[in-house]
């Protein structure tokens, strides 16, 4: 009886034994599967794809989609560093011209552009580290249909590049410099978002990389340009005598319009057309209208005006610094004045002190004073008049009223043919009435002469 009990008693305890180690090992393994993370999140991707991995802390506010965004981010950024063997960031980096170092320059734009060429990845998978709070999402693409995707790309805007190459080359053979800019600056525009890729064409029956003859063309619009002066070398007459100077503007010996040309006194001084642009043959024309100065001779510089950075693209302004600009040089020479033989004939002279300083003025410009008329090309008849018209009120004491007048005529000594006539015709002058006629006169000559030391030279 009691063996029976004892053997019931060891079977129960060997079966509850047994269901206790079974449901042990089974919440073990249980627990291991949980636990265990997915081949992606360690092992390498296969060698036909690209594989990204994203993640988020699950404390973030919708860290479903910050982990996504951060694979994708992750997926461009990976294809990103790929650059192909015949785009223009390794053109740079084989050439390193100093426009473009390494691709490091455009690695957040070549990044944005990526993302539009990934279309087609696949979700991989997702896992969740409760023990780190972290949430992983993983991504794939096929290397092959981001070729294709790439190939269609490259396609596309190679088209437009090569579209906008061809018609700024077309606007600079025919001198429109200007316009070549900026369409070189648009095709520019259009390859700068995709400089990793290969961008080629046909040019001149030769294939190209795009972006890279677009820039070497657009940073060189404006060389070889050429300015030139007809005539080099001028003669102008002191005072006036205006004469034309052409500057002609040609870019391998075509015609340059709509350019302006600046023009500048490098040595003396006068007065010139300050700027004027190029028609359609290269040409502005400027007047020089006179030399002043001292100096008996000057010289003109003439250059592209600077106003022009106004007119170029925004891009192209920071190499200006690097342009060379075209200049060119007019010698001016002032005329020799022929010096006239002049006799002063005094008709009336109630001013001599006036006509000692007359005399004096017309020895200064370009006249040699004879005593004797027979000798003089030039037969001056002058009056100076004094004339005391009445009395003035004042607040202190009362003045005189005179008006004083000048007359000179400039006869042809030979021809008795009038030249010219200066005058000065009643100039009211105040002086005290208590002044003596020495005083009066002397007051009277100053204001006269005031005048004529202002207006008389240039009637020379």
């Amino acid at each position: 009886m009691s063996d029976g009990i004892e053997k019931r008693f060891i079977l129960f305890f060997m079966k509850n034994t047994f269901y206790l180690v079974f449901c042990f090992l089974l919440s073990f393994a249980t627990l291991n599967a949980k636990e265990k993370k997915p081949a992606w999140l360690t092992s390498e991707p296969q060698d036909d794809v690209y594989q990204a991995i994203g993640m988020a802390s699950l404390t973030e506010t919708d860290y479903l989609r910050k982990a996504e965004e951060n694979a994708l981010s992750e997926l461009a950024k990976q294809i990103s560093v790929v650059v192909n063997e015949e785009s223009f960031l390794t053109y740079q980096e084989r050439n390193n011209n100093g426009v473009v170092s390494s691709a490091d320059d455009y690695q957040q734009q070549t990044q944005l552009s990526v993302k539009t060429l990934i279309e087609g990845y696949k979700r991989v998978g997702d896992y969740t580290d409760k023990k780190s709070k972290t949430y992983y999402v993983c991504y794939s693409l096929n290397k092959l249909t981001y070729k294709m995707s790439c190939e269609k790309k490259q396609r596309e805007i190679s088209d437009r590049c090569l579209s906008f190459l061809k018609q700024a080359s077309v606007a600079e053979v025919e001198g429109q410099l200007i316009r070549a800019m900026q369409l070189y600056e648009q095709g520019l525009k259009q390859a700068e978002p995709w400089l990793f890729l290969e961008l080629s064409g046909v040019h001149n029956n030769m294939k190209v990389n795009l972006p890279v003859v677009i820039l070497q063309s657009y940073m060189s619009v404006l060389d070889n340009l050429k300015l030139e002066a007809t005539p080099t070398q001028v003669e102008i007459g002191e005072g006036q005598n205006n004469v034309n100077i052409t500057i002609i503007l040609t870019r391998n010996k075509t015609a340059i319009a709509n350019i302006p040309i600046n023009a500048v006194f490098a040595e003396g001084s006068g007065n010139i057309t300050s700027n004027a642009k190029t028609d359609s043959e290269g040409k502005a024309v400027f007047t020089l209208k006179s030399l002043t100065g001292k100096q008996q001779n000057g010289e003109l510089l003439f250059s592209i005006d600077r106003s022009i950075q106004n007119d170029l693209p925004q891009t192209y302004r920071q190499y200006i610094s690097q342009q060379t600009w075209p200049t060119v040089r007019v010698i001016v020479t002032k005329q020799a004045t022929a010096v006239k033989t002049a006799y002063l004939n005094i008709k009336k002279g109630d001013m001599p002190a006036a006509e000692k300083q007359i005399r004096a003025i017309l020895a200064n410009n370009h006249f040699s004073l004879t005593a004797d008329p027979t000798e003089a090309e030039v037969f001056i008849d002058m009056k100076t008049e004094l004339e005391v018209a009445g009395t003035v009120k004042g607040e202190m004491y009362d003045l005189n009223e005179c008006l004083v007048s000048l007359q000179m005529d400039f006869y042809n000594y030979l021809t008795n043919q009038l030249l010219f006539t200066y005058s000065v015709n009643q100039l009211r002058v105040l002086t005290p009435q208590s002044a003596t006629v020495e005083q009066t006169t002397a007051q009277c000559t100053r204001e006269l002469m005031k005048k004529v030391q202002k207006e008389l030279p240039k009637k020379l």
